[in-house]
């Protein structure tokens, strides 16, 4: 009974993980997809969506954003490793849908990049991340990028409004209590101190018997003898 209790307190946790990895798997798609789609579209050539202040040009970033750490892609690969890690711990005990949306984003996000710094040239571990939305000229950027700032930021503002990481909502719900408490029976009042019959405190019509009064007087046994 305890077991099967607390796999149902935990179910609700679990469809919400299940709900952010679906969610991080359409970003990494689609990151993917994009990424693929640029290699094969826009080599040697700019595309202009919003005038100089949004277009499309391909590069091959070794770094982070806005190309930093250029010379330092291997442990920018470990960084990704761990972040990628770190979300997933995170979900396995995230209990609230806007956090678990947000961290299927990040981790989304997180996978895109770390594929291009695993598989792409020039080696394992080394490879470059294929940026190709410029913005304006201050940096170039990926579908993946996009995600990791949007997830970001919604875990700012969950934050700054107090939405809990962990609700204990899913215990009320399922109406398990935790290990060592007691639930109380219905009309458990009745049977404790506070219930008792009715007349149990009226006081006695026969008036106290005074100590001795039981006792047999030998005189008087031998008088009525």
């Amino acid at each position: 009974m305890l077991m099967a209790a607390r796999k149902g307190r935990h179910l609700p946790g679990l469809m919400k993980s299940r709900t952010a990895y679906l969610l991080a798997l359409i970003t990494l798609l689609v990151d993917q997809a994009t990424k693929l789609w640029a290699l094969a579209a826009l080599p040697g050539r700019t595309v202009p969506l919003l005038g100089n202040v949004l277009s499309l040009q391909l590069v091959r970033n070794p770094g982070a954003a806005f190309s930093l750490g250029s010379g330092s892609t291997l442990i920018l690969t470990i960084i990704s490793v761990v972040v990628t890690l770190g979300v997933i711990w995170a979900l396995r005990r995230c209990e609230s849908r806007p956090w678990a949306l947000a961290l299927g984003v990040i981790l989304g996000g997180a996978i895109g990049n770390l594929i291009d710094r695993l598989v792409r040239e020039p080696g394992f571990g080394r490879g470059h991340v294929i940026d190709f939305i410029n913005y304006g000229g201050w940096f170039i950027g990926n579908i993946a990028d996009i995600a990791l700032v949007l997830g970001v930021i919604v875990l700012i503002v969950l934050e700054l409004t107090g939405t809990p990481f962990a609700s204990s909502a899913s215990d009320t719900a399922s109406g398990t209590s935790a290990p060592g408490e007691e639930t109380a029976e219905p009309g458990a009042e009745n049977s404790c101190d506070g219930g008792h019959r009715l007349g149990d405190d009226a006081p006695s019509s026969s008036p106290p018997r005074e100590p001795g009064a039981d006792r047999v007087n030998p005189d008087r046994a031998g008088e009525s003898s």
